[in-house]
């Protein structure tokens, strides 16, 4: 008899502890997830983290900050793509997502057909670098170097088709030269060579290149906003030099799976909108070289059209293909 009330007690006691673990997988499931195609630390990823955090507040529910780089964000957008279409698994979306399928046809995702655009999370222009042992160490220097030899001037970019080679190759235009584009696998490796005198020139975002430019390894040449950046305000303006076409922002971004719920899209919007208003949150990101900027899902749409017509053109003009 004793045996068999401890054999009960042990039984029920397992259906509980199971129980127990389903709710918590079922809780755990249902959290909203914010998917960054960068690793940890990196500057989308400490954004992400703290508008996350605010979020939590606004909905009262558990966010959880999943990191999924590589492949030029494919593995992060398959990550969403999989997931139901509910609004709680959220892309932080960066331009390149609406810029490398114009130049690798083997991207089977369109930003706009198999996303919902939620809203923007920030902004920030390209700042184009020179090497410390490149003689033109200002941007008219450069354009009259490169037009004086064309194809010997090598500009560095961090990924084919990426948005910082299409901004160079918009200012190479615009500028009517020809520049000689080398390829690495990553920003930093482009900085080092930079500094190595391996390449002469790369478009960066401030973020980045502000403490290169501050400490003097590297020059700051140009700056893509309107007007110069407290942040670096010994670097000119694009439209300084008579480029005003060359005033062009990246931006960063929310996103969902196409098909979810449009109140779901909304609401998802306003929560992250109401965290980007606070004004701690844009000082400090302001000091990196980032703009905090929300918007609406239409707005954030818009955004997405117009780079694509722009960076289309680009290619258009230029036949940069990955393939």
């Amino acid at each position: 008899m004793e045996n068999s009330k401890r054999r009960l007690s042990r039984t029920l006691l397992a259906g509980l502890v199971l129980a127990a673990a389903g709710i918590c997988a079922h809780a755990q499931s249902r959290n909203i997830r914010f998917i960054v195609p960068y690793g940890a630390g990196s500057g989308t990823d400490s954004l992400a983290r703290e508008i996350a955090l605010g979020v939590e507040k606004v909905l009262g529910e558990t966010i959880v900050v999943e990191n999924r780089p590589g492949a030029g964000n494919v593995i992060a957008v398959e990550a969403v793509l999989a997931a139901p279409a509910d609004g709680r698994t959220v892309l932080i979306g960066p331009p390149t997502l609406w810029s490398a399928p114009l130049v690798n046809k083997k991207l089977r995702f369109s930003p706009l057909r198999d996303f919902i655009p939620v809203s923007t999370l920030a902004r920030g222009p390209f700042v184009l670098l020179g090497s410390p042992h490149y003689k033109a160490a200002t941007i008219q220097e450069v354009i009259a170097d490169v037009r004086a030899n064309p194809r010997k001037v090598n500009a560095g970019n961090n990924g084919v088709g990426g948005s910082p080679h299409l901004m160079t190759a918009l200012f190479a235009n615009s500028a009517q030269m020809d520049l000689s584009y080398v390829p690495y696998l990553s920003g930093p490796n482009v900085a080092a060579a930079l500094m190595a005198g391996d390449v002469q020139l790369f478009m960066d975002i401030p973020v980045t290149a502000k403490p290169m430019i501050d400490s003097g390894r590297l020059r700051g040449l140009a700056i893509s906003s309107g007007v110069r950046e407290s942040y670096l305000p010994n670097v000119p303006t694009f439209k300084e030099a008579g480029f005003p076409e060359l005033e062009v922002y990246w931006y960063i971004g929310t996103l969902v799976k196409a098909g979810t719920p449009p109140s779901v899209v909304q609401n998802l919007s306003a929560a992250i909108n109401e965290v980007l208003r606070s004004p701690a949150l844009r000082e400090k990101q302001l000091r990196l070289g980032v703009e905090v900027r929300g918007s609406t899902p239409e707005q954030f749409t818009e955004i997405i059209r117009t780079d694509t017509r722009r960076w289309q053109d680009v290619v258009n003009r230029t036949g940069i293909t990955v393939d």
